[in-house]
Formats: structure tokens, C-alpha cells, sequence
């Protein structure tokens, strides 16, 4: 058997097992909003966030060590742009969606939590001056009709407008952590990188606790325990499973899977929350999913299109 021919049998097999990575992956981001929305219904939000990265760091110190990663020599503005994200994304995204869900149904939520990969295409566009996709402007329209949609049905009691934009600060900060991430002048190893956010976020969610006073608090045990999932599941486990699809399949392909999450996530809200599914969350949730879609097959085209210059001709 030829070396090429190997190759490409470890390609065809290679790409499939990505793909199922990537796909439990995004199971587990989806199944981040029931455990938020059980632990907002007893914790505070800082208070719980702080939990889940006290509990989280050293799993992630573990398999640094394991791992042989260390920590890059970085300059001053890349510490910075750390603590911003993490204020950002660990702090702000955890914080804000555990204070949504206070509010919010966990299937209202969820399709709210799948405009993530369209709100960061957006931020990219404005702050970072990146061309737009002409599909970028019509799915964002899609998606933000089908969230309307979803969230506008229904008694007042199930659903709280306030609640919902939580949730929608929860993904802008979540894209403004990205937009920042892609700034960085140094190379972090994503390992490494997750080890100093979760740091990071255990002290800020630290200070931003102490007006909860976690230390007079009764702990639910229920909450207690979903903490603790979120902490090695959709934290721990989840950025396993993502870098190791991510390494096998393309960024457009990956970017793809992101439409699981709010998909999984009404599923798990419907079985474990047993909150009711509406026609009106089944159609927005439909048009999250074909905008996200969409938007991620033109980039995927846009990527693997040949060539047309006089050099590659």
C-alpha cells in the first residue's frame, strides 16, 4: 500500500471522528444553559461563577502538566487584552447568562445563546474593518426574525424581556472575547490559554462575589452539583472535544458544528427542565439554525474556492 494511500484513509477517517468531537462539544455548551438555569434559580451569579472555576482550574492545571504546555513570555498590552477577555468572556458571558436565566426560560435562551457565531461575524466586521459576506447581512436578519419570533410568543409569566437581553449581553460578550482574542500579538497555546482565563476569571468572579456574600449563603446541593457539571463537562471536557475536531476538519467546517449548541440546548431544556417546546421556539430555533447554516457554508465556499489569479492560472 502506497504512503498516499494511507494518507488519505486516515483523512476519510480522521474527518468523521472531528466531526463527532465537534458535535459533543457543542452538546455540552448546549447543556450549559440547564445547568445555569438550575443553579440561577438558588446562586447568585457571581457566586456561582466563581464556583465553577474554582472547581475547573485544577483539572486544567492537571492536564497542562500532563501535557508538557507551558506559559508564553508575553508582552504587557497581551496581559491586558487577557484580563479584558476574561472580564469579557468568563466573567461577563457566565455571570450575565446564570442572571438571565433567572428570568428567562432555558428554551428561550438557548436560541438566543445560537446567534453567538453571527454576532462575532459582526463585531469582526466593525471593529477589525473585515470584509462582510453579503450572506452575513441577510443571516443576521434571518436569525434575529426567528429569535423575535420565538421569544415574542407566549404568556409574560413564561418569558421576560429582561431576562432575554441578559442572554443577549451573555453572546456579546462572549464576541467581544473573541474579537479580543484575535488581537493578541502573542501565540497562546489553547490549553494555556484556557488555564490563565479560568485564573483569570477566579479572581475577578472573586472580587465581583463579594457583594453576594458567598460566605453567608445556604447551598443547594441540586446547585451544587450542577456547578460541578459545568465546571469538568462543558468546561473541562468541552474544550477537549472541541481542539481535538477542531484539529481534523477546517475552521469554516468547525464553525458549522456551532449549530448543534442551541439545538441541543432545547432539547435538554424540553427532557430535563421539562419545559414546554412551542411551535413559536420550534420555527425561531428553525431560523437561527438555517441563518447560522448559511452563513457558515458561503464562508466554508468562500474558503475552498479556486483560485482566479494570474499565478495560480
Amino acid at each position: 500500500m502506497s504512503t498516499s494511500s494511507v494518507t488519505a484513509s486516515s483523512v476519510t477517517t480522521s474527518r468523521p471522528l472531528g466531526y463527532l468531537y465537534l458535535a459533543l462539544a457543542m452538546v455540552t455548551v448546549g447543556s450549559a444553559v440547564v445547568a445555569s438555569k438550575i443553579v440561577a434559580a438558588t446562586l447568585p451569579p457571581f457566586t456561582a461563577t466563581l464556583l465553577r472555576y474554582a472547581m475547573a482550574l485544577p483539572f486544567f492545571l492537571v492536564l497542562m502538566r500532563w501535557q508538557g504546555v507551558r506559559l508564553p513570555e508575553m508582552p504587557r498590552s497581551d496581559w491586558v487584552l487577557l484580563v479584558l477577555q476574561s472580564a469579557a468572556g468568563a466573567i461577563g458571558y457566565t455571570a450575565l447568562l446564570m442572571a438571565g436565566l433567572r428570568e428567562a426560560s432555558a428554551g428561550d435562551a438557548a436560541i438566543i445563546v445560537g446567534l453567538l457565531p453571527l454576532v462575532s461575524a459582526l463585531f469582526a466586521v466593525l471593529a477589525l474593518g473585515e470584509r462582510p459576506h453579503g450572506a452575513l447581512w441577510l443571516a443576521l436578519a434571518v436569525a434575529l426574525a426567528g429569535v423575535l419570533l420565538a421569544t415574542g410568543a407566549g404568556s409574560e409569566a413564561a418569558r421576560s424581556w429582561r431576562g432575554n437581553l441578559l442572554v443577549l449581553g451573555a453572546v456579546v460578550c462572549e464576541s467581544v472575547f473573541i474579537l479580543l482574542n484575535r488581537k493578541m500579538k502573542t501565540s497562546v497555546p489553547p490549553l494555556a490559554l484556557s488555564v490563565l482565563m479560568t485564573a483569570i476569571g477566579l479572581v475577578l468572579s472573586a472580587a465581583a462575589a463579594l457583594p453576594e456574600a458567598p460566605w453567608s449563603l445556604a447551598y443547594d446541593r441540586t446547585a451544587l452539583l450542577a456547578i460541578g457539571y459545568y465546571a469538568l463537562v462543558p468546561t473541562v471536557a468541552g474544550y477537549l472535544l472541541w481542539y481535538a475536531g477542531a484539529a481534523r476538519v477546517g475552521a469554516a467546517e468547525a464553525s458549522l458544528m456551532t449549530a448543534v449548541a442551541p439545538v441541543a440546548a432545547l432539547f435538554l431544556a424540553a427532557v430535563v427542565l421539562h419545559e414546554p417546546v412551542t411551535p413559536a421556539q420550534l420555527a425561531g430555533t428553525g431560523c437561527v439554525l438555517g441563518a447560522v447554516l448559511a452563513y457558515g457554508l458561503a464562508g466554508r465556499r468562500a474558503v475552498n474556492a479556486p483560485s482566479t489569479s494570474k499565478t495560480a492560472a
